[in-house]
């Protein structure tokens, strides 16, 4: 995704986001996110594989859906995330960078 916007009610493999916003929602699989920048709000009621957190204008919201989701792997090294309390993260890998970045960043 390179601007504007891309709904995914099907389901897509991996997804590169550089700008603009991506949503998933309903039963879409998403094995993998890239987040270079840009908004993505997963909605999902499946799984999802892995979300790589790459660049620091780069934001991945799960709180606009209350549905109880599993995140296999966040590999978070900059960016903005909105987790709802409802999202179970498996696995959590972080950054040196990540880690001197405050915690309001992880709201």
């Amino acid at each position: 995704v390179s601007g504007g916007t891309l709904i995914d009610a099907g389901g897509i493999t991996t997804c590169n986001i550089y700008s603009g916003r991506f949503s998933s929602v309903e039963k879409a699989a998403l094995t993998t996110l890239n987040c270079y920048g840009g908004v993505s709000v997963l909605n999902t009621e499946t799984t999802i594989g892995t979300v790589n957190m790459k660049k620091p204008n780069c934001s991945v919201d799960f709180t606009q859906s209350g549905i109880p989701r599993t995140l296999t792997t966040l590999n978070f090294e900059e960016g903005e995330l909105r987790l709802h309390p409802n999202v179970t993260v498996t696995n959590y890998n972080h950054s040196t960078l990540a880690a001197a970045i405050s915690s309001r960043t992880l709201v």
